[in-house]
């Protein structure tokens, strides 16, 4: 509709914007929104939930805001830190989050008093919980049984749009887990990520292993003698803090 106005129509809405600029104001009609509620296909019209509410906004307020971005975004863009992603194009939350791995496996080693060259299978072993992959399947499972089976959610009974990414993975792709069968979900999923063949630490169990009563120091070293990972001499060599290095 914009595109069909007229040269005088065009000059107007520029002054408006420019006034709205230089004032630091915005009429009062574009505060106001109004709400439509649509009909979901194939859900029954009697039902409050099977509509789907859509705020419309003022035309030439979605273009002022158009505008104010265009001229905001690279000089937003490069005072933003690189480990925001959220609403910037081109990145993913998704993605970014298994970027929080590598810093709950730091915390799991200060935890238990292992070194980093500590295999995670035995990592996991020894702060006896799951790695956070599988606690994510297993919340996203957990997801899908009460989207399947509460009336309370937001997607209940809700008909998926066919996938056009095979990239974006989503919670009702899996299958449903109900939630008082997530610690036991868990460790199947445990028992089959975790092939190693050390038998000093206990299986994968959700609780820490023998030994958490003893003091602090006697915890890490016995930790890393059930995991065989310790500062060898060969390892202070080659990181070049032996007196021989």
């Amino acid at each position: 509709m914009i595109q069909h106005f007229g040269p005088k129509t065009m000059s107007w809405v520029l002054n408006l914007f420019n006034n709205c600029v230089g004032t630091y104001r915005i009429p009062n009609g574009w505060r106001k929104t109004k709400v439509v509620a649509l009909l979901k296909p194939g859900k029954d019209p009697k039902v409050p939930k099977s509509y789907r509410p859509i705020s419309l906004l003022c035309i030439l307020y979605k273009l002022y805001e158009r505008m104010i971005m265009a001229r905001m975004s690279l000089t937003v863009e490069e005072n933003l830190t690189p480990d925001q992603t959220e609403f910037r194009p081109g990145r993913s939350t998704s993605c970014h989050a298994k970027k929080v791995d590598a810093e709950l496996n730091n915390a799991c080693c200060i935890v238990t008093g292992q070194l980093k060259p500590t295999p995670l299978t035995l990592l996991y072993r020894t702060a006896g919980i799951a790695p956070p992959d599988i606690r994510r399947q297993t919340h996203g499972s957990t997801e899908k049984h009460k989207q399947e089976t509460d009336l309370r959610h937001p997607l209940f009974d809700h008909s998926y749009p066919r996938v056009r990414l095979k990239t974006r993975k989503s919670f009702r792709t899996v299958e449903s887990v109900q939630p008082d069968q997530a610690a036991s979900h868990r460790l199947e999923l445990r028992n089959t990520w975790d092939n190693t063949t050390n038998e000093a630490i206990q299986p994968p169990e959700e609780q820490l292993p023998s030994g958490r009563e003893l003091q602090r120091k006697d915890w890490v070293t016995l930790n890393r003698t059930r995991a065989k990972v310790g500062k060898t001499a060969s390892t202070l060599h080659k990181w070049k803090l032996s007196p021989n290095s």
